[in-house]
């Protein structure tokens, strides 16, 4: 997956399948074991499926983009360092 918009749409999607869950979860009038399935159902919902798949590729993409930009700050203190110390022999 190399585009957010793939993303979003799974989140949208992931959204609107909880919505009503919610509704059922806070209302006052809800009995307990209907917001007790309702409560599981979310869960379940949370930790699986095409979204959680997603997910795990944006936390990937996240990753690797962190771990370039840590390389590129390396390389920039790295050069930095070695500029002043031109600059001092110089």
């Amino acid at each position: 997956m190399n585009s957010l918009l793939p993303l979003l749409s799974l989140h949208n999607h992931h959204h609107q399948l909880l919505t009503p869950f919610a509704g059922i979860i806070t209302s006052p009038e809800t009995p307990f074991d209907e917001a007790k399935i309702a409560l599981e159902r979310w869960q379940d919902l949370g930790r699986g499926g095409q979204r959680w798949e997603g997910v795990r590729e944006w936390e990937e993409l996240v990753e690797l983009e962190l771990a370039g930009f840590g390389r590129e700050k390396e390389r920039e203190e790295d050069e930095g360092i070695k500029g002043r110390r031109k600059g001092r022999k110089g």
